[in-house]
């Protein structure tokens, strides 16, 4: 039963922004710990409030977020260009 647990994790990671019926604003995750079987240890910080809060949340509360934002590559932007380079574009 464990490793169904931790093969089914959460699928919140840091820097993703979240909203949820147990937040009245929009969440961005700031950490991610396991801290038992079936919950978790999230740093969360509010984007309008910028208030910072160490919640637990059990896989039924995970399940009831909806993310907005998942964490951004910069690996490249989307005509294949590396960030950072000038491009000639005339």
């Amino acid at each position: 039963m464990a490793d169904i647990a931790r093969m089914s994790a959460p699928r919140l990671r840091a820097g993703q922004i979240f909203t949820g019926p147990l937040y009245s604003e929009p969440m961005r995750v700031e950490t991610v710990r396991e801290n038992g079987p079936e919950t978790w240890e999230v740093g969360l910080v509010g984007t309008q409030s910028e208030q910072f809060r160490k919640v637990t949340l059990t896989r039924h509360e995970l399940e009831s977020l909806t993310i907005l934002d998942a964490q951004h590559t910069f690996d490249a932007d989307d005509r294949g260009e590396q960030p950072g380079v000038v491009h000639n574009r005339s």
